[in-house]
């Protein structure tokens, strides 16, 4: 393996030459410039990060933990989160935890030996406080992303799912509903909470009382069956005429169970829901949703974490909320 050595010998200089060539430091002539540059391409020399870090300080590593990348929310984020850390010099690792406690943790720990400079996360839930709490024992500056943990003091950006909620409660009343169901995250799910809290909220400022039969509990675990909504067996003039689901995956998993009980959308149930599904461009989007825009969210956190792990952060941690929008499609409409 080639070392600055090597390459100051065939472009005649110092080594200390090679090194503020490639570190853009100091004065060099454009000559010397570009004889260095010429033999660092002859030996095909590649920088060793590690030493170079040992330096700085600096890995030029962040970690961005998302709960599944397969969901175009999370693979959204993702690309805003690694344009802005390319655009600052920094590499971005994606560590998926899969809505599990264990390998976030798992992860975390990892993060920590590999000593990143700084992570973007989406926590599995509150239960997440421990692991966040070695990060920063360790020193390790991060953004909570999509959901926030009571007792952790962070930088913390999001997508306003209190009024995302009310936009879909709003539109499906103006579309004549009153029987609207809610199928939710779990509740150890920060934004979990803040729906359910908007969902009756917004059913009362109506002037429709909460019916507990017309809420479910579902999840956002990939790969794992989740239980059908027990209002799918009511009587057909009791059921909800409009169920909002938390997110586009378990929207998913309904169109599924709404299938097998023969019912149609929306001329039988109107379906809404959170979050954009990825289509190919000629594809007409069918579902009504509340878009959070995830690109921005991905961008936003990580260019706070940058600037904590640069220490040109605010003096007072910033807690975002991102604006949403509704899109009204086929999926709510007859």
């Amino acid at each position: 393996m080639a070392t600055i050595y090597d390459i100051a010998k065939i472009a005649q200089v110092s080594p200390m030459t090679v090194s503020r060539v490639i570190n853009n430091k100091g004065n060099v002539s454009i000559s010397t410039q570009q004889k260095v540059e010429a033999a660092i391409a002859k030996l095909h020399y590649v920088p060793n990060d590690i030493a170079r870090s040992l330096q700085s300080k600096h890995m030029k590593m962040l970690a961005l933990l998302v709960t599944d990348i397969m969901n175009p929310f999370f693979t959204q984020i993702a690309r805003g989160a690694e344009d802005m850390a390319h655009a600052s010099g920094y590499q971005l690792m994606l560590c998926n935890t899969d809505e599990d406690i264990k390998k976030e943790a798992a992860y975390i720990k990892a993060l920590i030996s590999k000593r990143v400079d700084g992570a973007v996360i989406v926590p599995t839930g509150d239960y997440s406080t421990e692991s966040l709490h070695s990060l920063q024992q360790a020193n390790i500056p991060f953004t909570l992303l999509d959901r926030r943990i009571d007792g952790i003091d962070c930088e913390s950006v999001v997508g306003d799912s209190e009024k995302g909620l009310q936009l879909l409660i709003d539109h499906l009343v103006q579309q004549g509903h009153e029987r609207i169901g809610f199928i939710n995250a779990p509740m150890h799910i920060s934004t979990a909470r803040l729906r359910f809290n908007s969902y009756e909220a917004s059913l009362a400022s109506h002037g429709i009382a909460l019916n507990p039969q017309y809420i479910s509990e579902s999840h956002f675990q990939p790969g794992k069956s989740a239980r059908q909504p027990s209002f799918l067996s009511l009587p057909e003039n009791t059921r909800p005429t409009a169920i909002i689901a938390a997110n586009n995956f378990i929207a998913d998993i309904l169109m599924q169970d709404l299938h097998k009980h023969g019912l149609s959308v929306p001329e039988d149930m109107a379906v809404a829901c959170f979050d954009e599904f990825q289509l190919p461009t000629y594809v007409q989007p069918f579902f009504t949703t509340v878009a959070q825009p995830a690109y921005a969210m991905g961008q936003q956190a990580a260019k706070y974490t940058l600037e904590q792990v640069e220490d040109k952060a605010a003096s007072s941690r910033r807690q975002d909320v991102m604006d949403v929008t509704l899109h009204i499609r086929a999926s709510t409409v007859v």
